[in-house]
């Protein structure tokens, strides 16, 4: 603020002088400067502001402040309260009264992770809402099993496997999703095939490598050569034969 004075005369100074003592005494009516907030962000576009208004400021995530969320411009320049500071915020795993909760780090908030679903807001500040879904008992599987887990909770993963004589076919993991849900459907478990038998001086039928449990082969021998047990065989559970694979002899001239 500036004044200008006109002197008209001498006799005027010492009651110009005298004003000017009184007019000192007052602070002069300055604005504000953007003040600087630790780990958070003035709202708004204002770099100014006059005595009395008063901004608003957000903290950054994981962080909140103890006290307000807002400053007010005071005569001078300064503000109120003085310093903006948004500390990182913790919040203690809460008691229920029913069922069972587990408290989990997870950056930047404490998440609650519950049995049931639940939405808790952690203090101090309610931008740390989460809510949580643990997902149902992972699906069984036929002539296999999973890892047993007391709770499966988001993030968690159940791992399977199948019993001897079974090949699992599809993905060994699911995970526990956010959303409550499993990954991924889960797998499944087949009995193991049985390799083509070979048979020495003779062959099989086809062309397959492999055989599924039940299939049928066929055995043949070269000229000249007797076949000595069952022409045929299926396949069994553990890979095996059954007839065993028969043998070719060299046939005896008569």
């Amino acid at each position: 603020m500036s004044l200008l004075l006109v002197i008209s005369s001498s006799h005027n100074v010492i009651g110009i002088l005298a004003f000017l003592k009184v007019l000192s005494m007052f602070p002069a009516a300055i604005g504000c400067e953007i003040p600087e907030v630790q780990n958070g962000k003035v709202h708004g576009l204002q770099s100014t502001y006059k005595a009395g208004e008063t901004l608003h400021f957000d903290c950054d995530a994981g962080y909140a402040s103890e006290d307000t969320y807002e400053a007010q411009c005071q005569p001078g320049g300064s503000w109120d309260p003085p310093v903006l500071v948004c500390e990182r915020g913790e919040c203690r795993c809460p008691l229920f009264p029913r069922g069972q909760e587990q408290c989990v780090q997870a950056e930047p908030f404490l998440r609650w992770a519950l049995t049931h679903q639940s939405t808790i807001t952690a203090a101090p500040s309610p931008r740390t809402l989460l809510s949580l879904r643990p997902c149902p008992m992972p699906p069984e599987i036929t002539n296999g099993h999973h890892n047993p887990s007391d709770s499966h909770l988001p993030g968690s993963a159940v791992q399977y496997s199948c019993r001897d004589g079974y090949s699992l076919i599809g993905n060994a993991s699911i995970s526990c999703t956010a959303e409550g849900t499993w990954s991924r459907p889960r797998p499944r478990c087949e009995a193991n095939g049985c390799k083509r038998p070979a048979i020495e001086n003779g062959r099989t039928t086809g062309l397959e490598t492999t055989y599924r449990l039940g299939d049928l082969v066929v055995f043949e021998c070269d000229f000249g050569y007797a076949l000595k047990g069952s022409q045929e065989s299926h396949c069994q559970f553990g890979g095996t034969w059954d007839p065993p694979v028969p043998v070719c002899e060299k046939s005896k001239c008569k």
